[in-house]
């Protein structure tokens, strides 16, 4: 359900128990990526609020979410390692993202970190400027992702007790597909179908 990306390609899979027990990982940080999205207007929330309030048996009702590949972000902007981390922070300001997988064209593009914009802050204060510094001086490489097919309710568990703000999604080959952020979450509890957590 969860995996556990270390540096040199060791992978490590996890559950949901076994994740309140992982130490070690930089879990202060959040990961992922999270993107203002401008107001709808009025009209458009009361159409919205129209058709989640359809009942079950309503043949228009759309499918109930429930994993997590129903929500993720497909299109997902990432970084090489030796990117530098002005490059980094132009990316992070212009795009309006709070963090970006960092993944390695020589490994067949397999994510191999992920970089925050509090990272990027640290890095600022500690370091000055980001010129010549790379990206992977600084990214997290200790990494817990999770499969599409993850429960939402499950993701979001493991956000909580890591303290992390979203996941990278991996495909069996462990490569990047998708990312799943608490704002993901949240904007589709308020603005899409029913997202089924029990049960």
């Amino acid at each position: 359900m969860f995996i556990k990306l270390e540096p040199g390609g060791l992978i490590t899979p996890l559950t949901p128990q076994r994740i309140r027990r992982v130490g070690g990982a930089r879990s202060a940080t959040p990961v992922g990526m999270e993107e203002e999205r401008p107001l709808r207007t009025p009209a458009e929330v009361a159409r919205r609020y129209e058709r989640i309030s359809r009942p079950d048996d309503d043949p228009d009702h759309a499918e109930r979410m429930r994993v997590v590949q129903q929500i993720m972000r497909r299109a997902v902007t990432t970084l090489p390692p030796e990117a530098h981390l002005d490059e980094a922070w132009r990316v992070i300001t212009a795009q309006r993202f709070r963090h970006i997988p960092v993944v390695d064209p020589d490994l067949e593009h397999a994510i191999v970190g992920m970089l925050s914009d509090r990272d990027l802050l640290a890095a600022a204060a500690h370091l000055g400027s980001g010129a010549d510094r790379s990206v992977s001086e600084i990214m997290a490489t200790s990494i817990i992702a999770c499969r599409p097919t993850t429960p939402i309710r499950t993701a979001a568990e493991a956000m909580l007790t890591e303290r992390i703000g979203a996941l990278p999604v991996v495909s069996k080959l462990n490569k990047l597909i998708g990312i799943v952020s608490r704002s993901d979450i949240l904007r589709a509890v308020v603005h899409e179908v029913p997202i089924e957590l029990w049960g």
